[in-house]
């Protein structure tokens, strides 16, 4: 299996996994009621509509516990949900009830953020990203990612073209954080799937990858892409396979 992608809720998915039948789990589940009534609501600046409505909701307090309970029990490594502030602190409780183990903070920072254009507090520059640790057995050893010491700290502008989600994320953004915390062949999991980028980046980078959306239309708009995806990663196989032989 390289990717599979199901339409319908992700809780009810997960809840028929298997034990540890995932590597990690990269998501983006959505924001806390502060955020999104905030985004929801039209505001106007000299006379002209600004902002967005979401076209889905907060993300409750049990549905938090329940997404934190699946997580912990299906993952044999690294848990890294996208987040706000507020949230981070609802993760983090609810990871470690459940056995897993609070790492640290990410941040996505962006050079370029769209501005508070009420002008009357600043605008939000980043986004947080809870890096948590599933249940490691007794001597099992240290904790493993590619990125040495450095910091999980990404700089990437959100101002992609093609956008087809409200709240998605960069793949070159994708791409670094597949690189840091995931190896070949790692199955990864994606409860909120959206536009299918974390799958598209899973594809090109040889991960494998299974995906949740309950919308269809996302769905629909997130296969077509893993499926591109896959046909080029397909066409142009031979030719990386080459260039890293060349590169030993």
């Amino acid at each position: 299996m390289t990717w599979e992608l199901h339409l319908g809720d992700c809780i009810e998915g997960m809840r028929a996994m298997a034990d540890k039948s995932v590597d990690q789990v990269i998501a983006d589940p959505p924001y806390s009621e502060r955020v999104h009534t905030r985004l929801g609501t039209e505001e106007r600046y000299d006379g002209a509509p600004w902002r967005r409505a979401l076209e889905f909701g907060y993300l409750t307090d049990s549905a938090l516990a329940d997404l934190a309970k699946q997580y912990v029990r299906v993952t044999k490594r690294w848990i890294l949900l996208f987040c706000d502030e507020i949230t981070l602190i609802r993760w983090k409780t609810a990871l470690e009830a459940n056995g897993a183990e609070y790492v640290r903070k990410g941040t996505w920072v962006k050079p370029s953020p769209m501005p508070q254009m009420s002008g009357d507090r600043p605008c939000a520059g980043t986004e947080e990203i809870m890096i948590a640790h599933a249940p490691r057995e007794k001597g099992s050893g240290r904790m493993r990612w590619n990125g040495g010491g450095k910091s999980a700290t990404y700089t990437v502008s959100h101002q992609e073209k093609g956008r087809k989600h409200p709240t998605q994320k960069p793949i070159s953004l994708m791409r670094q954080i597949l690189e840091d915390f995931t190896d070949p062949g790692d199955l990864i999991l994606d409860s909120h799937a959206g536009s299918g980028t974390t799958g598209a980046a899973c594809i090109e980078l040889g991960r494998r990858f299974v995906g949740f959306e309950l919308d269809p239309k996302h769905h629909a708009i997130a296969t077509k892409r893993l499926q591109e995806t896959s046909r080029q990663e397909q066409m142009f196989k031979p030719q990386k396979q080459e260039q890293r032989r060349l590169a030993l």
